[in-house]
Formats: C-alpha cells, structure tokens, sequence
C-alpha cells in the first residue's frame, strides 16, 4: 500500500508518497522488510537507539514533530516523515492497511481480576460448539474457529490485533471474545473495538505496582465499560466493586451465586459440590434452567453464569447452552486435575489463591496442601496476604520460588511466611524439589488434595532475563511416573 494512502492529510514529497509498503511496524524486533516504522517510544526501551541499526530494512520512518531534534542527530540515510501526533497517525495507517471496519466484528470482553481465562474459554467454546464462527484472545492461547496461535499477551497489542481480525474477516469470523487486562485499556490497546457485551467478573489486590491504588486500578476497569455505553454489561453482583460498577454503569445483567437474599437480576442456587464436578439452577428473567459442570468451586460457578448469560444474550437457547456446558472440561492450568487428587492452577492474587483451597475443600476434601510462590518485580504487598491466606485455609503449606525475574527468591519467600501465624509451613525455594516434597507430603492420603498454584499454563520460569523451561503439569506427572507414586 502506498504511503501517500497510509498517512493522509500528512504532507509528502512525491518520491516518497508513492513508495509501497509491505507493513507497518514499531518494534525493531519484528521488523521486516520494506515495513513503514513509526517511532513510539516505550516504557522500558529507547527506541531511539535502535533507528540506526533498523535503517536498512525499513522502507522510511515516521515520527512526532516534538521528536525532530533527536532524530536529525542520529544522521539517518532513511526518510523520515514527521507527523503532528504519532499515535494517531499510527493508528489510522494500521487501521487502513489491514482493513479495519469496526461494525463487521461483534467483540465480547471479559474484564477483572480472576477468571478472565475461563470465561473467555467457556465464552467461545459454546459458540463453537453450536457451530458459529468465533475468535479468542486471551492468557492461554489464541484461536481463530479450531486453529491455535501462541499468546503474546493476555491483551495484545493495536498492531497484532488489527492483524489478528484481518485474518478473522478472511475467515467469515465475526464474534471475537477477549480477555481485556487492566494494562490494555490504560495502554488504549483496545481503542476501537466494537464491544457488543462486556463482563466483569470481579476486583481485587493485583497489580498494583502498575495502578498503585485499588482506586485507580477500579477506575482503568470501569473505563471500558463506561467508554463503551451501547454494550451490554454482565457484572458479578457478588463481588462489591461489581456491585459499585453496576450502580455507575447501569449494568444490563447482574447475577449472584448462592445468595438467596441478593438484589441481583440473575441468581444461581441449589448448588452441589463434588469432586466429579457441580450442579445448579438458574433462575433470571427469560431464564430458568438447571445446569451440571465438570468444574468445581464456586468461583468457577460465577464465570460459567456469565459466560451462559453471555451466550444466551445473543439470542441462543438456553437448554443448548446447558447441554453444551455440561461436557465443558475447563482451561489448562485452571484448577486443573493433572494427578489424582493433585491439581495445578493458575491463582497468583490472594482471593484466587483462597478461591482454590476452598474449591477443592467444598469438592469433597477433608486436607488441602498448597504449593506456591510469588513473581518477583510484581506488587511486594500482596506477598504477606497471601502468606496469610494459606495459613488460615491449608492444612499444610510448602512455600517456593515463582518466576523471581530480578529478585533473589529466597527473600520473596521469606516475604510471604511473614503472613503466617502458625508453623505449618515450610520454605523449599527450588520449585521442582518443593514439588516432589509436596506429592511424597500427599501421598496415599485419599482425603488429601495437593494444591500447585502460581503458574497454571505457564511453561517457563523467569529467572533473571532468562526464561527456563519449567511446566508444573509436566514435572508432576515425571515425578509421580519415576515414582511410581499412586497419589489416590
């Protein structure tokens, strides 16, 4: 595509605007070719010290105004276009390159805290299964219809997303659902989309190295549905910043799980818990309908009622839904049963962390034991409470390193045992050790479950700015074959 067309309204000799490229780009990195590069600056890179080396590949470079100086230093061989606003002329050069037409996509997003990733999955998988065209953007994985592509992020960037629905337009596929993290909506990553639904599934303490208050971090997720008036809102009545969103928001569907009392539109109740799964009734407007769900806990119950009043909004029928939710198996590395008895999850905040041990509790067993750590470089503060969580709800607790990035993992460690208040714990920093300590721990202990908790689908450690291969799933199963451990 010419540039002339890719920057229009912007000022261009003609030699230039009549060169054609082959993409666009920003990150060196990814840079191909003949590729349009716009010079935006990040958090944790200088840009700028990359333009000279880049030079050679790129078919000319655009830039802001207010960044002229510093470029006409570097002495770049390559044209370069200035512009009033970079990432305005950023955005509407990828929105016209790929073909971007917002009223084409319906986009279903799921925002909050914890349960992002069963949602979204339940979301699409339902959809699928009732034979619509649907995409999923999320922590786990990405798909387009059946076919898989490795996750860059939870939320990706303008750019791969504008690639992502030109493949989805290709593909007839109109229904995108998207796990919306808090970093993407501050970052305007998801500035444009056409949001037909967007779900909130609850708040709590994360991230708050990022946001530095739970005000503010309330505030970056309230703004996707207050940017966003014509969707339909799902909120979790449940939780009390759903319950504040509901009231500034003026939420379509509010629903509630097991509190008879509750003023939400949607109630779940007659819950039954075991460790093959749960049952429950919904009762709502247009909806009365029993469910079964191989899931158990009742946080998982709070993201497969949104996920069925998700679907059902769109105009499906409700006893459908329930047949295919019924044979629904769940996400990797989400409260996952990779061992008899031993299951890994994904829980990395205090209340998901709680969530989990109360799961497998209410699922049938008498003991819990729980395996964790937390990330280094990451909010230090919930360190402590979630030291204190395991305390008051395991049994026993084996506390080791997670991805400690820069930090030294024993002092993270030491961080989290400052929350217990009894000594039932212990400190086992390397993770594959703390693991097979805590399956010997299990062992033959029918009434016990073994609790992995911190990096659910992850398959790397970051140590340092090294990623190591490191998958818990994988290391239980090894240990429990070289074992020949029956955990059950």
């Amino acid at each position: 595509m010419k540039v002339k067309e890719l920057l229009a309204g912007t000022r261009l000799n003609k030699s230039v605007a009549q060169l054609n490229a082959c993409g666009i780009s920003f990150d060196s990195r990814s840079l191909k070719k003949n590729d349009l590069f716009f010079v935006r600056g990040g958090n944790n890179f200088d840009v700028f010290s990359a333009l000279v080396g880049v030079q050679t590949r790129c078919l000319c470079f655009v830039a802001d105004k207010k960044d002229k100086l510093k470029i006409t230093q570097l002495n770049l061989k390559k044209t370069v276009i200035f512009v009033d606003n970079i990432q305005v002329a950023f955005e509407a050069a990828v929105d016209k390159f790929y073909g971007y037409e917002k009223d084409y996509f319906k986009v279903i997003a799921v925002t909050g805290t914890n349960g992002k990733t069963t949602i979204t999955h339940c979301i699409y998988s339902i959809l699928r299964k009732l034979n619509v065209g649907a995409a999923l953007l999320g922590t786990v994985a990405y798909f387009i219809n059946d076919k898989k592509f490795s996750s860059t992020h939870t939320t990706p960037d303008y750019l791969y997303l504008r690639k992502f629905l030109a493949e989805c337009r290709r593909k007839k596929v109109r229904y995108i659902v998207i796990e919306v993290s808090s970093h993407a909506i501050a970052q305007q990553r998801v500035k444009g989309l056409n949001f037909v639904q967007c779900i909130f599934t609850n708040l709590t303490r994360d991230h708050l190295d990022y946001h530095k208050t739970m005000i503010n971090y309330f505030k970056t997720k309230r703004k996707l549905f207050i940017d966003n008036p014509s969707a339909l809102k799902i909120i979790n009545y449940d939780d009390k910043y759903g319950k504040k969103l509901s009231a500034e928001v003026k939420a379509g569907k509010t629903f509630s799980i097991g509190d008879d009392k509750s003023k939400a539109g949607f109630l779940a109740s007659g819950i039954k818990f075991s460790r093959l799964g749960s049952s429950f009734v919904i009762k709502g407007e247009n909806i009365g309908a029993a469910f079964e769900t191989r899931l158990i806990g009742r946080h998982n119950l709070s993201n497969l009622v949104s996920a069925i009043l998700s679907v059902s909004s769109l105009g499906y029928p409700i006893k459908k839904i329930a047949q295919i939710v019924s044979s629904y198996n769940g996400v990797s590395g989400r409260l996952e049963e990779v061992c008899p008895g031993i299951y890994v999850d994904y829980a990395h905040t205090p209340d998901a962390l709680a969530a989990a041990i109360l799961s497998l509790k209410q699922a049938g067993f008498a003991k819990v034991i729980t395996l964790f750590g937390c990330g280094g470089n990451r909010d230090k503060g919930k360190r402590l409470m979630m030291g204190d969580v395991s305390c008051k709800l395991s049994d026993f607790t084996i506390v080791t390193s997670d991805n400690p990035r820069w930090e030294d993992p024993e002092k993270i460690c030491l961080q989290i045992v400052e929350g217990f208040k009894n000594k039932r714990y212990t400190i086992i920093v390397d993770r594959k050790n703390a693991i097979k300590k805590a399956i010997e721990k299990k062992r033959f202990k029918k009434d016990t479950a073994l609790l992995i908790a911190g990096k659910g689908h992850e398959t790397y450690q970051i140590i340092g700015d090294k990623r190591i291969d490191f998958t818990d799933r994988d290391v239980v199963k090894s240990i429990c074959r070289a074992g020949r451990i029956v955990t059950d």
